[in-house]
């Protein structure tokens, strides 16, 4: 008998562990942009969310990646996963985005590389998939929201 439910209760987990479908995020890689070119999409991410036995538990979620640059004194007041815009003097940036740093790094000259990411919609997503890197902001109807 003990046997019999024990069987049964792996029969039950393995039969939902085979439903439960979550994707970790998927990478769109860009060619690499040049950081001296301008503020551009570096990086496309997509979340698909979850589902369990065809319903869906989470949404998707879209996110992009831009990189640009700034001062080289910024590069020593940048943490990963801090927010953007940081509110520091040889931070300050006149690209339009907030978000989260993601990276950073330096140009062959010393100047700061700053990667930011922030979510965006589904529609974006799409448009900026077919443009590759593409300057930042960009002009697609679908992003300016």
């Amino acid at each position: 008998m003990i046997i019999g439910v024990i069987g049964l209760v792996v029969v039950v987990v393995l039969a939902l562990g085979g439903t439960v479908s979550r994707t970790t995020s998927g990478v769109s890689e860009l060619q690499a942009p040049d950081p001296e070119a301008g503020p551009s999409v570096s990086g496309l991410f997509v979340d698909p969310g979850t589902k369990v036995l065809g319903i869906r538990l989470s949404s998707s979620t879209y996110r992009v990646r831009v990189q640009f640059t700034a001062s080289p004194e910024c590069f020593e007041n940048l943490t990963g996963g801090a927010d953007w815009p940081i509110d520091h003097e040889s931070c300050r940036s006149d690209v339009p985005i907030t978000g989260t740093v993601a990276g950073s790094g330096r140009t062959a000259f010393g100047d700061t590389v700053v990667v930011v990411e922030r979510k965006i919609t589904r529609t974006c997503y799409e448009a900026l998939l077919n443009r590759g890197a593409t300057p930042w902001p960009v002009s697609a109807e679908a992003c300016l929201t």
